[in-house]
């Protein structure tokens, strides 16, 4: 019988894979300063604890461990996360961690930087913030943008990031202190150079043949906390622009599922990003209406007002149980709390079905709970 070759499978994932094979290979040569020794619990427990002093947070410990789990396993089918052991000498080196967290802008912080820092220095630097926080751009994905994927179409600039971490292009519209974006565009421009990267090193009013690195955008939000004279600038990271992409979504009351850092495909309803019907017919014609997003200009202005919990009739946020409306609910403007007694659905009642309606009449959600009969249940909802 003729045998069927099959390749092997690309099993790591693509854009890592570098720093997989880099890191397994720094274990294996550790390895043979320990005789060769083979794979255990023993010999794993005593790499992390040389290994502590390098590696001195518990969310380095644990991304090492989770390269070393998959790598080993792929080459020598070794599944390491039977190794309890292990598994408990990393969870102890959680207590007591205080992680680092970064320092977000608020609306006043964005609207003084855009507005008063000369452009002459800091146009790129506003240019990197307008898209960092309205798209939640990820500092590498800042880096990577291409001149293609920034087009200007009406009264709006549509930013195209093609390579997210989901794998899925995601797509957001920029409609507000475009004055900027062109002045820079019109900068850029200027190279000569055949580089299609869209952030180049900008100086003095100029742009020159020198591609802006990640280095650059990790220190952008700590370099306008400065110029702010806001109080430990340091604690602005790269991560300020997507946590204050964050911030700002939670300010106008959307749900926490909505931000773009917990999920990349509901982009269009994330942090100062709403649907617009109003959007310009040049918009539409781009063949990506599902991708299309438009950013809530109210979020950069001063003249937003604060959500506010509105009672009215038209605007009553309700929830349904098998279709009926639930009477006694607990609700505040982030928590919803529903108290379901099991003497109410009879032993064929094997699936409940909660739905919550929105303001406009739509289901927004629905929870499906199943064989829950003849028992309690409360159910609170956050956002």
């Amino acid at each position: 019988m003729e045998e069927t070759s099959v390749s092997n499978p690309p099993l790591l994932p693509e854009k890592s894979k570098k720093r997989y094979e880099t890191t397994y290979r720094m274990f294996k040569d550790w390895c043979l300063t320990k005789n060769n020794a083979p794979v255990s619990e023993a010999l794993l427990l005593a790499y992390f604890q040389e290994k502590d002093s390098i590696l001195r947070s518990p969310s380095s410990k644990w991304c090492e461990y989770s390269i070393l789990k998959t790598t080993i396993f792929i080459n020598e089918n070794i599944d390491i996360s039977k190794y309890l052991k292990l598994r408990a000498f990393l969870k102890r080196q959680n207590a007591g961690y205080k992680p680092k967290k970064s320092n977000t802008f608020n609306r006043e912080m964005i609207n003084q930087f855009l507005e008063q820092a000369p452009d002459e220095k800091y146009l790129l630097m506003k240019v990197a913030m307008l898209m960092g926080i309205t798209g939640a751009c990820r500092n590498h994905e800042l880096c990577d943008m291409k001149v293609e994927n920034v087009k200007e179409a009406g009264d709006v600039f549509i930013v195209k990031i093609p390579d997210s971490n989901t794998g899925i292009p995601r797509m957001f519209v920029l409609t507000d202190h475009l004055d900027k974006v062109r002045k820079y565009i019109e900068f850029r421009s200027k190279i000569t150079v055949d580089c299609s990267r869209f952030f180049m090193r900008y100086h003095e009013g100029r742009c020159y043949n020198q591609p802006v690195g990640i280095n650059t955008f990790l220190e952008i939000p700590s370099r306008i906390a400065k110029y702010l004279n806001l109080e430990n600038a340091e604690g602005y990271t790269g991560r300020a622009f997507r946590k204050t992409s964050a911030m700002l979504s939670a300010n106008i009351g959307l749900a926490r599922w909505n931000f773009p850092c917990i999920n990349e495909n509901i982009t269009k309803v994330s942090p100062i990003i709403q649907n617009n019907n109003t959007i310009s017919s040049e918009v539409v014609n781009l063949d990506a209406p599902e991708e299309l997003v438009n950013v809530k200009e109210e979020v950069l202005s001063d003249e937003m007002s604060s959500v506010e919990d509105n009672t009215s009739e038209a605007n009553k946020i309700s929830y349904n149980i098998n279709g009926s409306e639930v009477a006694d609910l607990s609700t505040t403007r982030c928590k919803d709390e529903i108290v379901i007694n099991g003497s109410d659905f009879s032993s064929s009642d094997q699936n409940i079905k909660i739905t919550k309606t929105e303001n406009n009449g739509n289901p927004s959600f629905v929870i499906n709970v199943s064989n829950c009969s003849n028992c309690n249940l409360t159910i609170n909802i956050n956002y």
